[in-house]
Order: C-alpha cells, then structure tokens, then sequence
C-alpha cells in the first residue's frame, strides 16, 4: 500500500522482513495452561515475525493467545511434557533455541527532482530541512542499528538532468553501482556513502524519471542476493514521462519475491498511480 507518513516512524523498515527463524537445538514447548486460552506446549495463533518486521523481534509471550504480529505463528508441531499436570507453571518447559539471522536487502529508488529541495518540517519531531534532507535522515537512522545485519543500495533519480522544465523526458537515470549511485554494499558502508552522496556540491536534478529507476531496479536485481530482497521508493510527486511500463516492472520484480514500497512525502501527487506500484 502506498504510504504519506511521517519519516520519524520509518515504516519501511518495520515492514520489511530479515527473515528471523529459530534454530532448534533441542525440545521446543510452551507454557500455555488452563487459564491461558492457549493449548499447553503451544504458542498460539501470533506470528513470531509478524508481517514481516524489520525492527526487534521478540519471540511470543508466554500467555496469550499469540505473539507480535498477524496470523501464521510460529507452526512447530509441539508435544507437551510426558509427565506433569497442565498449569500455568512453565517452570519444567524448555526453550532451547538461538537466533538465526537471514542477510536481508533494501534497494533504495530516491527521487532527488528539483521538488526535493524544498522545506518541509515534520510535525512529529519538529525536524526542520529540505524534504532530501528530512527524509534522508530517517530512512539513515533506521538503518544504522541495523548496518550488521543488511545489504542496502540506492538509485538516485535522476542521474542525467532534463534539459529544461518543457522538455523532461530526456532525464537519465545511471544503473545500481554506476556514476552517481550506491551499489548493493553492507549496511555500515551504505551510510557511509550516503552522506558522501549528498556532500557539496550535490544538487537536486530537473526531472522524476521514475519508470526508468524501476528499469534498473529490476535490471540490478535479475539474480537477487541471498536473503529477502525489497525495493523501496521515495518520491514527492508523479513522475515525469511514464511509459506505462511501471506498473509491469514491479509486477515482474513481485514475481520473483521482490516486494516494492513506496513512501509518499509532502506534496506527492498521483497518488493513485503510487498505490499501483506498492505490491
């Protein structure tokens, strides 16, 4: 679904999926109970990993019908202890397990138009700066306590200015990893780029060929890295010259187990046409 959030509350980040799981190194039971609602040595109905969160994951709680999250819980075939009555005490329950951790990888497309440049304040932190510059530092923020665990590149579009406001088509956009753009790197790495990127004397760029980032987006990504790839998009408004081909690429990119989001910021227009390519 299309988003026009406030950046402070980084749902891209919380939507995305690093793909946690248990390794089970030995017996796995819960301590539901009589009082519990929940069937002894089971966990519910929750989802360990909810919809699929990048942010802290904590495992299911001990009471309650289930975890963080939506539907699909944990799906262990669980036994219950072969002696002992069915309580609430789950002092004789053992969860031997350790955290397993998936590499997960963020495709970043930034719109980085001439809109871009102007001020917008976030009402929910009172963060004041050009909408690049506002929405830049969140998306930064959200990825730093998580630069050991993802990949992340960035698309910046456009690379090649149009040559003026009545002749927009002719914007260009470089490939992942070519002038002007991020490649796919480790997280740290990325925030380290990302701010070399937008040093003097980086300026905003005529035009919003979106339609092309997506082209490359999905020419980056034909053989995706291990772990759960998503494309993530950030623009303020409709883009320039599309050639109805946005729509299919995101499908494409879908087909393949590559979700896209968008993130609408202030003064986004075309909101219909954005919808359409959050999949």
């Amino acid at each position: 679904m299309y988003y026009c959030v406030h950046m402070t509350s980084h749902p891209l980040l919380r939507r995305l999926s690093l793909g946690l799981g248990l390794a089970v190194a030995g017996p796995l039971q819960g301590c539901g109970g009589a009082d519990s609602g929940t069937p002894r040595g089971g966990f519910g109905g929750g989802s360990f990993a909810g919809s699929g969160g990048m942010s802290t994951v904590s495992p299911p709680p001990p009471d309650g019908p289930g975890g963080p999250g939506g539907s699909g819980g944990l799906g262990v075939g669980i036994e219950p202890p072969p002696t002992g009555p069915a309580t609430n005490d789950c002092g004789g329950y053992a969860l031997q397990a350790e955290p397993r951790t998936e590499p997960g990888n963020v495709v970043v497309l930034f719109d980085q138009s001439w809109t871009m440049g102007e001020i917008w304040s976030d009402p929910a932190t009172g963060v004041s700066g050009p909408k690049h510059f506002v929405a830049g530092d969140a998306l930064i923020k959200a990825i730093a306590p998580l630069q050991h665990q993802i990949s992340a590149g960035a698309i910046f579009f456009p690379t090649v200015p149009a040559p003026g406001v009545f002749d927009l088509c002719p914007a260009g956009v470089a490939p992942l990893g070519g002038p002007g753009q991020i490649p796919l790197s480790q997280g740290g790495t990325f925030v380290t780029m990302w701010g070399q990127h937008f040093a003097p004397p980086w300026t905003t760029v005529l035009g919003t060929p979106l339609n092309k980032a997506l082209h490359e987006a999905s020419a980056a990504l034909l053989n995706p890295p291990a772990g759960k790839t998503v494309v993530v998009i950030f623009t303020d408004g409709h883009w320039t010259c599309q050639d109805n081909t946005e729509v299919p690429t995101v499908a494409n990119l879908h087909s393949r187990g590559i979700e896209t989001y968008v993130v609408g910021l202030p003064g986004a227009y075309g909101i219909t046409q954005l919808d359409d390519l959050a999949r």
